[in-house]
């Protein structure tokens, strides 16, 4: 599901996205801000960056330096002239993040914002699966490992995650949960080596899941991919978005995404999770 760098440039996805004026929705990822999928339209693309035209009312210089992500999907006829990119994916977009270079009114509303150019991007459907806010009254105990860099003879235990709640340091939190994957924060952490660019590492995270019959749980140890993490500076806040993933062995051993998700987990989703929530 995740191709990164395999195929055209961003330079060249981008001049796409302007020739066929695809719509290129824009998200913030700075805790501060709670703008998210503002809608864009491609003005013009070199390589050293990305105009854009928005909606919204940005000041000269207000959103410089700003993290965010930009996604937008390409017709299938823009598949027969970019060469590296399968028609039968057509139906997934581009994904990429970069930074905001400079920011500037254009008038009616509008704003224009320069991006930098993106190195990377991978393709994906970015809300394929529905996602549900996990509350604490459906969650008994969440731990995570990280980073894993091949499969496990055997699962850990549970007091050597690296985080885990409750437990301590007890600042991990499930934010929300689908069948292929989940988003998780981290609170009062400082960014050190091991959770800096956490982006395209592996690691693993078990769930203790309750089940309308309390107490009982249903455990579920999940190996993940870490799509894209988001560090708030003021807050001293991570947030993980993780995809689930298994691991593949043979002559090419790899990491495979679990495109269908969690079978048990779909279940917990669609039995246990309404009535706890």
């Amino acid at each position: 599901l995740f191709h990164f760098n395999h195929g055209p440039s961003c330079l060249g996805l981008f001049k796409a996205a302007q020739r066929y004026v695809a719509p290129v929705q824009l998200f913030f990822l700075g805790g501060q801000r709670q703008m998210k999928n503002v809608p864009c339209r491609v003005l013009s693309v070199d390589r050293t960056g990305v105009t854009l035209s928005c909606p919204g009312r940005y000041p000269a210089g207000s959103l410089v330096r700003e993290r965010c992500s930009a996604y937008f999907k390409l017709p299938p006829e823009a598949y027969a002239r970019l060469s590296g990119l399968n028609c039968e994916r057509a139906c997934e977009g581009f994904l990429c993040q970069t930074r905001i270079m400079d920011s500037r009114l254009q008038g009616s509303g509008h704003s224009l914002l320069r991006l930098r150019l993106p190195r990377q991007w991978c393709q994906r459907e970015l809300r394929h699966y529905k996602r549900h806010r996990i509350t604490p009254a459906c969650l008994e105990h969440i731990a995570l490992w990280l980073p894993v860099a091949g499969l496990p003879k055997a699962l850990p235990a549970p007091d050597t995650a690296s985080f885990s709640s409750p437990g301590k340091p007890s600042c991990l939190s499930l934010v929300d949960l689908s069948v292929a994957g989940a988003m998780i924060q981290l609170d009062a952490v400082e960014l050190t080596d091991e959770l800096a660019n956490m982006d395209v590492k592996h690691v693993l995270l078990a769930l203790n899941l309750r089940t309308a019959d309390t107490p009982r749980t249903r455990y579920l140890a999940i190996f993940c991919r870490c799509v894209e993490s988001l560090y708030n500076i003021p807050l001293r806040r991570l947030v993980l978005r993780l995809a689930f993933c298994h691991f593949r062995e043979g002559e090419e051993m790899d990491w495979q995404p679990c495109t269908a998700g969690i079978a048990p987990l779909a279940d917990w989703l669609e039995r246990g999770h309404p009535v706890l929530a």
